[in-house]
């Protein structure tokens, strides 16, 4: 998603499977997003937190509770980078062949997930937030935890550099490691570089 004037919104969502709705919940999340844009001509981070709130409370409206997934974004603009993380979905920027995950927690599951939107008022408490600045050709990987499950952070620089700089190319080699590691959870990856 993207304007001209305002920069380029990334994410990715994953729905949490024991509620039953997961599916529907990242759909909402990532539509929810997309209306960033038309909400707030100005762009600034405070709407975004303000749209994952209100995500949050649509989610826990919808049967009871049983709606629910985890979020990773960026927002980029003017020169940096605005991340918005709940759950166990994760960032990595890649950038001159070193990788560095700008999101919060442990990139490996299997410890419990206890945050996700859709998990009531508390979302504002663990919703992690942090802005930098951007350089021409950093590489920004967004996935969810079936990715972090089976393919380690320290592949993604080579990844890169096999993609010949194609998002992507390097997001489907991505997923076909995950494929060859036999995962048995969703897996989604999304790839945006800077360009000058």
């Amino acid at each position: 998603m993207s304007t001209a004037h305002l920069g380029a919104l990334y994410a990715v969502a994953d729905g949490v499977s024991t509620g039953g709705f997961g599916a529907w919940a990242s759909h909402v999340a990532v539509s929810r997003l997309g209306q960033f844009f038309e909400r707030d001509p100005g762009g600034n981070t405070e709407t975004l937190v303000e749209i994952i709130g209100e995500i949050d409370w649509e989610l826990r409206g919808h049967e009871s509770g049983k709606a629910a997934c985890t979020l990773a974004a960026i927002w980029m603009h003017q020169a940096n980078v605005h991340l918005f993380q709940v759950g166990d979905s994760h960032v990595f920027r890649v950038r001159a062949g070193d990788v560095h995950k700008i999101t919060q927690g442990d990139a490996e599951s299997g410890k419990g997930l206890n945050q996700f939107l859709g998990m009531g008022p508390a979302v504002a408490e663990v919703m992690y937030t942090v802005s930098g600045p951007v350089q021409s050709g950093d590489v920004f990987f967004l996935v969810t935890d079936g990715v972090t499950d089976l393919v380690r952070p320290d592949a993604l620089p080579q990844l890169w550099a096999d993609s010949s700089g194609d998002p992507a190319a390097c997001a489907e080699a991505l997923l076909g490691q995950v494929t060859r590691g036999h995962a048995d959870d969703d897996a989604t990856v999304l790839v945006a570089v800077v360009l000058d």
